[in-house]
């Protein structure tokens, strides 16, 4: 049985142990907020403790009106994606990701 569900926001690229999420977890939806939508946001997420080696999800804003993206996106993941190592992530353009998790 997992624990309840869990929600960790960054808002800059870093590692596991930066954002807290240096454990075996479940990763059940990344969400994207962008303040302004005026460039595009983007998160590439790794299953290891410094942002690097291979891209396990990845997520970016879509292009809205041909001039601004989108300032909400979001993936959920059903099965949860099983983390090992932990989340890094590297971060483009400023705003929040939220990873919404649970603990094996």
């Amino acid at each position: 049985m997992r624990d309840p569900l869990k929600v960790t926001s960054i808002t800059e690229s870093g590692g596991a142990a930066s954002n807290g999420l240096s454990a075996h977890i479940y990763l059940h939806k990344i969400v994207l907020n962008h303040a302004t939508g005026a460039s595009q946001m983007h998160v590439a997420v790794y299953d290891n403790e410094d942002a690097s080696g291979t891209i396990v999800a990845e997520l970016r804003a879509n292009l809205a009106d041909g001039t601004t993206y989108d300032t909400y996106t979001e993936a959920n993941f059903n099965p949860p994606l099983a983390i090992q190592e932990g989340i890094s992530a590297t971060v483009t353009n400023t705003g929040t990701v939220r990873f919404y998790y649970t603990k094996s």
